[in-house]
């Protein structure tokens, strides 16, 4: 990133504040921050409508919530929600680190974040 490069970086929220989403389906907020000019600005919140808790179907949603990021942390994302905001030119962010949100964006930006490969259709446990 340079310092004239503004970032928009999502973390998915369970509803505890500063608890890290496990599966990005499933997150109920969104803190976003901002990086520009090496300084971080946040948690901006976006909350989820659609049912937040439940499985998301066909991902709209959380799209739109979205769709001016660069990138967004969870626990855990499915190939189906990685493919539809890789198309929206997000970074799909999967770790299983838990510090809080701002460390997460800090570390992510560093290059630093440890990323965890997203899900295919035989871990059920890590699907959406």
């Amino acid at each position: 990133m340079t310092d004239r490069t503004r970032l928009r970086v999502a973390v998915a929220e369970q509803e505890q504040q500063d608890v890290l989403a496990a599966r990005l389906g499933r997150a109920v907020k969104f803190g976003l921050f901002d990086a520009r000019d090496g300084e971080i600005r946040g948690p901006f919140y976006r909350v989820r409508h659609d049912n937040p808790g439940d499985v998301c179907d066909h991902h709209a949603e959380l799209a739109a919530l979205l769709h001016d990021c660069q990138a967004v942390i969870s626990g855990s994302a499915g190939p189906h929600m990685q493919r539809r905001l890789q198309a929206l030119g997000i970074d799909v962010v999967a770790t299983p680190e838990t510090q809080p949100p701002l460390q997460l964006v800090s570390r992510y930006l560093a290059g630093t974040l440890t990323r965890v490969p997203v899900a295919g259709r035989g871990d059920s446990s890590r699907e959406m």
